[in-house]
């Protein structure tokens, strides 16, 4: 069952879509899953610290890495591990605050996690905060979206993934997955419960996380053990129902090959960037290559500019207010500014950025453009007075 449920995870294409990009939730997946498996094999200090280490490293991957720190904190304490548990939370408080402070020293910003969670609409913070109420829809749109489409479609994206069947079908047997995932995860909780607290706090962190930035690709970190569920619920179905045994096994080889089969759209996928993200990319490695070291510049997308650019970044407040927006730039005032296009000009920095630029054209010189879709860099001197 271990072995299918491996194939699955294998040959799911949301999992091999987003396993060669450079994103953080399958390197969050090796740490989280090496966390668990020192949790669960934790007969002595040392395996205890393991977990506490690679739940640390979890974190520091993904900030949602905080849930399974809180998991293997609680089933420290539930075994009366309570000094590991102790030294596990100080060193977590203490990585932290160290994390934080370097984030705020280069991007001006600790985390802006937390803002985002509590906004009405991240994308226009004039909204205000969310209301209890309004969490609760949200919550409740997100669930019936992970629930239906977007967790069974990690699992089978042929037969959940919506990529030949009409939709209504493809939400029907997305249920119908989920149910025996669910029942699964029922009938093995006895020897499972680390897993199951872990994946309810991992999941109730996107289920209140804003709505318009709900995808899939979240859910791949937990498709291993979402799989492992699957396939134990399946086979305790069809065990009840005593069917034979070559049958069961052809029907997990069978499901196997359905995902298989969704690999085959691959073969005509483009290589490479999307052009908005080469072109923005292209900016950075400009800036690292003509620009001073100690240059600072401010962005859309900071920390992944900073990685790139090898500079100092800053973000920008997402305001409407023109003079709130022009104060921030002459306080702050970063020697570079990046337009970038994401969106195709209608994303943030054209929402909030780029109109205030056009009022301050004496600030600004125009030093490097990509071809299209256009990113620019500016270079920034600040108003007078």
């Amino acid at each position: 069952l271990a072995t299918v449920a491996t194939l699955l995870v294998f040959s799911s294409w949301m999992v091999v879509n987003y396993s060669h990009q450079i994103l953080s939730d399958i390197p969050y997946m090796l740490f989280s899953l090496l966390g668990l498996y020192f949790m669960l094999k934790a007969r002595t200090r040392r395996m205890v610290l393991l977990a506490g280490a690679a739940g640390l490293w979890a974190y520091l991957t993904r900030t949602v890495g905080v849930s399974l720190v809180v998991a293997i904190f609680v089933l420290m304490v539930s075994r009366k591990r309570r000094l590991e548990a102790i030294l596990m939370l100080a060193c977590f408080v203490l990585v932290t605050a160290g994390w934080a402070w370097r984030n705020h020293s280069l991007t001006g910003e600790s985390s802006r996690y937390m803002k985002l969670l509590l906004t009405a609409n991240p994308l226009d913070p004039s909204a205000g905060r969310v209301s209890v109420s309004g969490l609760m829809t949200r919550a409740w749109i997100n669930l019936k979206d992970y629930v239906t489409f977007l967790i069974p479609g990690n699992l089978l994206p042929t037969l959940a993934g919506g990529q030949w069947s009409p939709l209504t079908v493809t939400r029907s047997t997305g249920v119908l997955i989920m149910a025996i995932v669910i029942f699964g995860l029922v009938t093995l909780r006895r020897r499972t419960r680390f897993i199951i607290l872990y994946m309810a706090l991992y999941f109730g962190i996107y289920l209140v996380w804003p709505e318009l930035w709900r995808t899939e690709r979240f859910m791949v970190p937990i498709a291993p053990l979402i799989a492992i569920y699957f396939v134990g619920g399946l086979h305790r179905i069809l065990t009840y129902f005593e069917v034979n045994r070559r049958i069961v096994l052809l029907v997990l080889v069978g499901l196997v090959f359905s995902n298989v089969i969704s690999l085959m759209s691959f073969m005509d996928r483009s290589k490479g960037y999307p052009a908005d993200w080469y072109n923005y990319l292209q900016t950075a490695i400009w800036a690292r290559d003509n620009t001073p070291q100690d240059s600072v510049v401010l962005c859309r997308k900071p920390f992944i500019f900073y990685i790139f650019s090898e500079r100092r970044t800053v973000g920008y407040p997402f305001t409407r207010d023109h003079g709130a927006m022009r104060k921030y730039l002459n306080e702050t005032h970063p020697d570079y500014i990046v337009v970038d296009n994401f969106g195709r000009g209608r994303g943030s920095t054209g929402v909030y950025l780029v109109p205030v630029l056009k009022e301050m054209s004496e600030a600004i010189k125009v030093i490097y453009a990509t071809d299209a879709p256009v990113n620019m860099v500016l270079k920034f001197t600040g108003e007078r007075g």
